[in-house]
């Protein structure tokens, strides 16, 4: 299988497991997704208008004879290893997944996962469409029309399309 392949079936939350992939395929859809994430990160040069600066520890009275609390670090918190993570309930399964990435706490929580699903699913899966634009412009620019202008069959292939579309 190519790369987009498994990298669309892996944005789709029903099959982001890669069963069927093999170990360095599924290496190789984390590591395109992760450059991606990386690639648009903001940087760190962003001002933000309610920054507040940090707060400084408070001093604990026989603070060290008190036991270290140790805090649970996630491992991998970043948004690529969120999503791996996350498990879907048995009632939310979805057939197209621009549904689950059109949900606003997916987008909030996913937000370059969410980008890089609109690049994914956004190209299309076969070339009938554009198979169908040449042979409508194969028939309209013929050997008597071959010197029309090509704004002239833009339009003319824009219009026959509204056309069919509007009947």
């Amino acid at each position: 299988m190519e790369d987009d392949y498994i990298i669309g079936a892996f944005l789709h939350p029903n099959y982001k497991q890669l069963r069927g992939a093999t170990d360095s395929q599924v290496a190789d859809c984390y590591r395109t997704c992760r450059h991606f994430i990386e690639a648009h990160q903001p940087s760190i040069d962003v001002i933000e208008e309610d920054y507040e600066p940090p707060t400084k520890k408070t001093k604990v009275f026989m603070s060290m004879l008190m036991d270290k609390q140790q805090k649970e670090q996630e491992t991998g918190s970043d948004e690529l290893d969120k999503y791996i993570r996350l498990t879907l309930d048995e009632k939310e399964q979805y057939e197209n997944p621009m549904e689950f990435w059109k949900k606003l706490g997916n987008r909030s929580a996913f937000p370059n996962l969410v980008r890089l699903a609109r690049k994914y699913y956004s190209i299309p899966c076969s070339s009938a469409s554009v198979e169908r634009q040449f042979s409508a412009t194969g028939q309209i620019i013929t050997q008597r029309r071959a010197n029309l202008d090509p704004s002239t069959v833009n339009d003319i292939i824009f219009l026959r399309s509204a056309d069919k579309q509007l009947s």
